[in-house]
């Protein structure tokens, strides 16, 4: 993993799937360390661009107060990502990813990005019945990645 500064916003490559699961945990570590010692002031830090989070830091999320962001418009089985992301991490991490209602299980508050203008997509409707139904009503059901991962209508509106 290296890390830069680019207009104030520190950036991350990893070289590994590993490698990702390293840094969240790092970067949960490095908030939790500063809540420690200035206190947690009712801010709330963001981690953004979350595809796969493990079951320990799933939990963390809620524990320190960290809103997961992530773009739940990725978190289908695509017929022009999908393969790409099993032959990089694998199968069962690739039908993992986006853990989101297990976030917000865990205490964890979720926010949703779009990556626009690189996703093909960008509207907040298509991104609701992409967390609900993990797909869109168009699509077939073999796009759906996680359906444990869904999320109810009642958990996007507090």
């Amino acid at each position: 993993m290296t890390v830069s500064f680019v207009s104030g916003y520190v950036c991350l490559k990893v070289e590994s799937p590993e490698g990702l699961f390293r840094m969240i945990y790092s970067w949960i570590d490095a908030i939790a360390q500063a809540q420690s010692e200035t206190g947690n002031f009712d801010m709330r830090n963001a981690l953004a661009h979350l595809q796969e989070v493990t079951t320990e830091d799933i939990k963390r999320f809620g524990e320190y107060n960290i809103m997961a962001v992530c773009g739940i418009m990725w978190a289908i089985k695509h017929p022009a990502g999908f393969a790409q992301e099993v032959a990089y991490v694998g199968e069962e991490k690739s039908y993992n990813a986006y853990p989101v209602k297990s976030i917000i299980d865990g205490g964890g508050v979720v926010a949703n990005h779009s990556d626009y203008p690189v996703s093909p997509m960008f509207s907040a409707v298509q991104a609701f019945c992409m967390g609900v139904l993990k797909k869109l009503p168009s699509y077939p059901d073999d796009y759906i990645r996680n359906i444990d991962q869904a999320i109810s209508r009642h958990d996007c509106g507090d």
